[in-house]
């Protein structure tokens, strides 16, 4: 159960893509570990994916993971960790491989967040306090046991994953839960008589609508078993556009008064802001729409 204090995105995390990546790929020993946990809501992970010289190029990451009988030494970093300060742990992607490049050579471990030789720092943010953090593995001696999926193999579990990802939280439920704040506010203020306003409150709601479908749409994919696909990218982009849509038709309505902390469009704004760069930049998932849902040539 969710308590005070405890971040709500996290268990979105673990429900939707942790626990189907686990269901998918783990062995009947890392499923009976992480699942319950999971389906009662008191599991807590973290993402181990972005590097300082790869973030939206994940396949350039250079954290090394290095067999040393049953475990891996880990050695290397992570950066733009969100809900590192609760993890128990970690959805780990390393390089098994020393001399493999790209999509070669990668291998995911379900690393525990105790083991000797993990630091944490904060990074300040205006997003907010203990929101992102940096991870530093030395020398982290994580047991073969926790590897998730074949060695070397990893890049299809991490593709697996982030198909479930992009439609994690529905964060076009709080968009729009905000925008109908923000139309009875703007009523209060007799700014409805302005049709411009009425009509950019019509196309943020269209967007939220939109968003919300075509999430719709991904889900009904997976209750029907079919493989994830480039609807997945769609419904993202979709999210994004309705975010920001809301997010600043905010600021345009309230002025500085917006970002002011305890405001009612303030956390959303916030989180807007880095709405297109998590889970793949906006680019990258209008390329692969471009390239799997559109059959566009590669430039």
């Amino acid at each position: 159960m969710w308590r005070v204090g405890e971040p709500r995105s996290s268990q979105y995390m673990n429900v939707n893509w942790v626990g189907p990546t686990i269901m998918r790929y783990g062995t009947e020993e890392q499923q009976r570990e992480h699942l319950p946990p999971i389906a009662r809501g008191e599991a807590f992970w973290c993402q181990g994916f972005s590097e300082p010289e790869a973030g939206s190029d994940l396949v350039s990451l250079r954290t090394q993971a290095r067999r040393d009988g049953e475990h891996y030494v880990v050695n290397g970093s992570k950066i733009w960790t969100s809900y590192v300060n609760h993890a128990q742990h970690c959805f780990l992607v390393v390089r098994t491989d020393p001399e493999s490049k790209r999509h070669k050579g990668i291998s995911v471990l379900l690393c525990p967040m105790d083991l000797p030789g993990i630091e944490v720092r904060e990074i300040p943010s205006v997003v907010g306090e203990r929101y992102f953090f940096e991870v530093f593995f030395t020398d982290v001696e994580v047991p073969v046991a926790c590897r998730l999926g074949p060695e070397n193999e990893g890049w299809d579990v991490v593709t697996y994953s982030l198909a479930y990802e992009r439609v994690g939280a529905a964060r076009y439920a709080r968009a729009a839960l905000t925008l109908d704040e923000l139309a009875r506010r703007a009523e209060e203020r007799g700014l409805l008589d302005d049709p411009r306003i009425l009509e950019k409150l019509g196309e943020a709601r269209a967007l939220c609508e939109a968003s919300r479908l075509l999430t719709y749409r991904v889900i009904d994919l997976r209750e029907r078993g079919l493989p994830p696909s480039a609807d997945t990218n769609v419904a993202r982009v979709a999210g994004t556009t309705a975010e920001l849509a809301v997010a600043n038709l905010a600021l345009e309505l309230f002025g500085p008064e917006a970002l002011e902390y305890g405001h009612f469009a303030e956390s959303h704004f916030r989180l807007a802001m880095t709405a297109g760069v998590a889970v793949g930049t906006t680019e990258v998932n209008l390329n692969l729409v471009a390239s799997r849902f559109l059959d566009l040539p590669r430039e």
